[in-house]
Parts: C-alpha cells; sequence; structure tokens
C-alpha cells in the first residue's frame, strides 16, 4: 500500500451551518458509554482454499457480511470478484463483531494463494477479547451555537 489508509469515503450534502442558523432551537449534548466488547460463545475462524485450474479462491469465515467481504477480499487479493467465493457458516452469536472485514481473513487468502494449499486460523477466547472489534468510550460535545 502506498499508505495506511484504508480508505476514504466523503459524504457532504446541504449547507450544515446554514441549518445551524436557521434552527428554532440547538441542543447541546455531551454522550459517554463505556467500553463495549461484543462476547459471543464462538470465537471467529476462517479457511480459505485456492483452486488454481479454476482460478479460484473460496474463504470460510465466520462472518456477517458475506457479500461485503467477498468485494472487499477481491479488492484487497487484486482478484477479479468472480473468483473470489465466500461462504458463511452457521456462525453463532456476533452482537455486532461479526459485522467487519478483518485483517485474518486478507492475510488467509493471500496464504492460500501464496502457498497454494488450504490454510486455516481459529482465535482463541483471550485473542477474541483483545482483537475482536470493540465499541471504544466515546464523548460528543456539540460546538456552541
Amino acid at each position: 500500500m502506498p499508505d495506511n489508509l484504508a480508505f476514504r469515503w466523503e459524504q457532504t450534502q446541504g449547507d450544515v451551518e446554514k441549518a445551524f442558523r436557521q434552527a428554532d432551537k440547538v441542543v447541546k449534548l455531551k454522550l459517554a458509554h463505556q467500553r463495549l466488547a461484543p462476547n459471543a460463545i464462538e470465537t471467529r475462524g476462517v479457511v480459505a482454499h485456492y483452486l488454481p485450474v479454476e482460478r479460484e479462491l473460496t474463504v470460510w469465515s465466520s462472518t456477517q457480511i458475506p457479500h461485503l467481504l467477498k468485494t472487499h477480499l477481491a479488492q484487497m487479493l487484486n482478484l477479479p470478484e468472480n473468483q473470489v467465493r465466500v461462504i458463511a457458516p452457521d456462525v453463532g452469536g456476533g452482537f455486532g463483531s461479526k459485522l467487519n472485514v478483518y485483517a485474518e481473513e486478507a492475510l488467509l487468502g493471500y496464504l492460500a494463494l501464496k502457498l497454494n494449499r488450504p490454510v486455516k486460523w481459529s482465535e482463541e477466547r483471550r485473542e477474541n477479547m483483545r482483537a475482536t472489534i470493540h465499541a471504544a468510550v466515546k464523548s460528543e460535545k456539540s460546538r456552541p451555537r
């Protein structure tokens, strides 16, 4: 990668400053919540297998977003999307933690391509608590109006 930026998505609509100026009332609110760690009974796991003759990478992942994962894997591994297949078996609970694309999924796909053999990864409970996405403490302060 030329930099450490995964992706950029900018979206602008309307005139926000004008909307605040014309609002009948502006409410300021500070919100804070504790750190949250989704904790499903079953941890995450990935298996990847590349078939060179068919030029097809198949990834089994405990994901809740197989279609999005397929698109991202194709982009990350520089493969046409029709050469990537993602299978999401019964994944059990997720509580939001399996709605992300993780580095392990891309790494396993990459290794399967490079090694030309199936590869498997599954995390242990401690790894799940450390590496699976968390909801961090967040404070929101609105600008004075």
